[in-house]
C-alpha cells in the first residue's frame, strides 16, 4: 500500500492490523518512503505496547532469484534499505563488551521476483481481526501433504469488503515462491482480465485458491487435499461474503461445485456456491496457451470478455 501525508489514521490502523496478523511478513506488504514506514513502525510499537501484543518474528529473508526473462520486476522502496536511525554509541569500558549494532533486516527477496505489483487494498481491521487465528493457523497447517514440500502458503490477498471474489485451483511455482495469488505471466493477464476487463483495481477484488499450497508439479489437487483446505476456503468466503464468486479454471469449478475433477460444460452459465452467484471462467494459463503471440485474441479471450461482461452486470444487479 502507498502511503503518502494524506493516509488517514483509518488506513494506518488497518495497517497494523494486518502487521499484527501477518507476522512473518512484516513491512513486505508496504510500499513507503522512510518517513512512512517510520511512522507504521511507530504506530505499530505503540499499538503493541498498549495491546501488551508479543513483537513479531521474522524468518530470514529468502535469497535473489532471478524474475522470469518474459517481465522486469515490479519497481518498490523497499528493494533499497530504508533509512533507519541508528542507537546512539555507548561509551566503552574496560569491563563491558563493545555493543552490537541494531540489525536491519535486508527487504524480502519477493520484491525482487514480484511480477505483479501489490495492490492498494482497502483494509478492514474489524474482519483482519476476526479471521487473524485462522489463518495463523491455516499458514502452519500440515493437514495433507502438500505442507512438506511448499516454500508458501499462499492465503490470498485483496478486499476483505469485495464484490467479486476469484478462486482459482491452487498456488504455481511463482504463487509458492512469491506467497502472493496469481503472479507471473497468468497473474499479469488475470490482472488485465481484472481491471481492463471489469475496470476494477486488483486490490479491490479477493483473489485465492481452493487449496493454500502448491500441488507437486502444478497437477490438479487432490480430494484430500481440497477437502483439508475446505474450511479456510468457506471461512474467507463467509467473512468476505461476496456477490459473486469467479471460479478461475474448471478444475476449480469442479472443486467448489463438489463435481468429478474436469467435469464439462462448466463455462458459460451460471452455478451457486452457498447461495452465491458463481461463474466460471477459463485459466489465463490456457487463455494463453492458445496464443500465438501476445497480440492474438482467440476465440477462448471472446468467450472470457463475455463472462466478465455477465459477471459485472450481476454484480450491479445485486
Amino acid at each position: 500500500m502507498t502511503l503518502n501525508h494524506q493516509t488517514s489514521d483509518a488506513a494506518l490502523q488497518g495497517l497494523i492490523a494486518r502487521l499484527e496478523m501477518d507476522q512473518d511478513l512484516g513491512l513486505d506488504y508496504i510500499h513507503g518512503g522512510p518517513a512512512a514506514l517510520d511512522a507504521i513502525i511507530r504506530l505499530s510499537a505503540e499499538a503493541k505496547a498498549t495491546a501488551s501484543v508479543p513483537a513479531p518474528t521474522h524468518r530470514a529473508s529468502a535469497p535473489h532469484i532471478a524474475p522470469e526473462s518474459d517481465s522486469a520486476p515490479a519497481q518498490s522502496v523497499l528493494d533499497k534499505p530504508a533509512a533507519h536511525p541508528q542507537p546512539a554509541p555507548v561509551p566503552a569500558t574496560a569491563s563491558a563488551a563493545p555493543a552490537s549494532p541494531t540489525p536491519v533486516r535486508p527487504p524480502s527477496g519477493r520484491f525482487r521476483t514480484t511480477l505483479v505489483p501489490l495492490p492498494e487494498v482497502v483494509a478492514n481491521p474489524a474482519k483482519e481481526a476476526s479471521i487473524a487465528a485462522l489463518r495463523a493457523e491455516c499458514m502452519e497447517c500440515g493437514g495433507c501433504e502438500l505442507c512438506e514440500r511448499r516454500s508458501s502458503v499462499v492465503w490470498g490477498e485483496g478486499s476483505l469488503d469485495a464484490d467479486v471474489m476469484f478462486i482459482g485451483e491452487g498456488p504455481g511455482r511463482d504463487e509458492d515462491r512469491e506467497g502472493r495469488p496469481f503472479v507471473g505471466r497468468s497473474g499479469r493477464l488475470l490482472t488485465d482480465i481484472i481491471e481492463k476487463g471489469m475496470k476494477t483495481p486488483r486490490g479491490q477484488v479477493f483473489i485465492t485458491n481452493v487449496v493454500k499450497c502448491r500441488p507437486p508439479g502444478n497437477r490438479d489437487p487432490r480430494p484430500e487435499e481440497v477437502e483439508a483446505c475446505s474450511r479456510f476456503l468457506r471461512a474467507q468466503i463467509d467473512l468476505i461474503a461476496p456477490k459473486v464468486i469467479v471460479a478461475v479454471g474448471g478444475v476449480a469449478g469442479c472443486a467448489l461445485l463438489g463435481l468429478s475433477p474436469r467435469s464439462p460444460g462448466l463455462r458459460g452459465k451460471w452455478h451457486q456456491y452457498a447461495g452465491i452467484p458463481m461463474r466460471v471462467i477459463f485459466h489465463p494459463s490456457y487463455l494463453l496457451r492458445q496464443r500465438k503471440d501476445d497480440a492474438d485474441r482467440t476465440d477462448a479471450d471472446r468467450q472470457t470478455w463475455k463472462d466478465v461482461q455477465e459477471v459485472m452486470t450481476q454484480v450491479q444487479g445485486a
